[in-house]
């Protein structure tokens, strides 16, 4: 524990090192941790250990954090992500053991550390367990910035055990405790709602109804293209395209952004038709207003036609 200015300055430097693996300077993070080694700051087992695996060395990541959870033994935040990086190395009954040594250090964030034991357990064949520890994560007040990824495990839990009906139910639950207000928050629901209904057999219509509320209320994640992959193919073509188009910001974007770029993958039956497709992941009201950049044929690979994947929205200034 520190305390004043030292306590201060090393969590400034934690931040520093932070900063630097977003931007991909592994090195340096790695000197700050360092650093703070000296300091007798347990963050810096972390920093070294996202350094190794953003550098693709798992094995030595979970080496340092096995070293600092014996320096530190009450440090749940090391022993949550030594579980995690076990898991990731398919050492689900090491990564079981040190989730459960988290949930009991002092002051464990429980939310946070069982909904990382629920991804483990699912990605280890046990929905059942998986589950019960989402339902605890979805559980707690206030939304968590984990909510929508805890939730995914929830509903892949409650497919795999075969209740379908249930999975829907617990979008909707989570979707009644968001504020009405919160536009993008029930966008996001309707991309759950969209899988779920699809997952259920649910009618054409009432899947494409929830696809849209997602992309008109900016929706952007994989739930969405799952749900569309569900619904029924509109025939099949040879080739896939790649689609690289740009679009304004919308009207609640930052006064510095003023556009963004996206890449989509679809296959279809020629040039015209897979930029047609890749325009039905935006909003309408962004559509009319595309530049299409480029929409380049990149493999040829018989199938179903529709949206095979796309980017995250590239936001960019003037």
């Amino acid at each position: 524990m520190f305390f004043g200015r030292r306590e201060e300055d090393a969590q400034r430097l934690h931040d520093a090192a932070l900063a630097c693996l977003a931007e991909g300077d592994t090195a340096g993070a790695r000197r700050i941790a360092a650093s703070l080694r000296g300091m007798q700051w347990s963050g810096a087992f972390e920093l070294e250990a996202l350094a190794f695996r953003a550098e693709g060395a798992l094995a030595s990541a979970i080496a340092v954090l096995e070293e600092g959870t014996a320096a530190a033994p009450g440090a749940w935040p090391l022993l949550q992500l030594l579980g995690t990086l076990r898991d990731q190395a398919g050492d689900h009954e090491g990564a079981s053991a040190a989730f459960d040594a988290a949930l009991r250090a002092p002051g464990a964030w429980q939310a946070s550390i069982r909904h990382n034991r629920a991804v483990s357990r699912l990605r280890a064949g046990d929905p059942g367990s998986a589950l019960a520890d989402a339902e605890v994560a979805l559980a707690e007040p206030g939304s968590p910035a984990f909510l929508l990824d805890a939730l995914r495990v929830g509903i892949d839990a409650l497919h795999q055990l075969g209740r379908a009906a249930d999975a829907r139910s617990l979008v909707r639950t989570i979707d009644a405790t968001l504020k009405v207000e919160d536009v993008r928050g029930h966008a996001e629901l309707s991309g759950f709602a969209a899988l779920t209904a699809a997952r259920a057999g649910a009618s054409r219509e009432v899947v494409r109804a929830a696809i849209e509320a997602a992309v008109e209320g900016w929706s952007s994640r994989g739930e969405v293209l799952e749900a569309m992959a569900l619904l029924d193919a509109e025939g099949e073509a040879p080739s896939v395209f790649r689609v690289a188009h740009s679009f304004p910001a919308p009207p609640d974007a930052p006064s510095d952004v003023v556009g963004y770029v996206r890449v989509v993958e679809v296959r279809a039956p020629d040039r015209d038709t897979a930029a047609a497709l890749a325009v039905t992941l935006e909003p309408g009201a962004v559509r009319a207003a595309r530049t299409l950049e480029a929409c380049e044929e990149v493999a040829v690979a018989p199938g179903r036609v529709g949206v095979l994947g796309a980017s995250a929205r590239l936001w960019h200034g003037a």
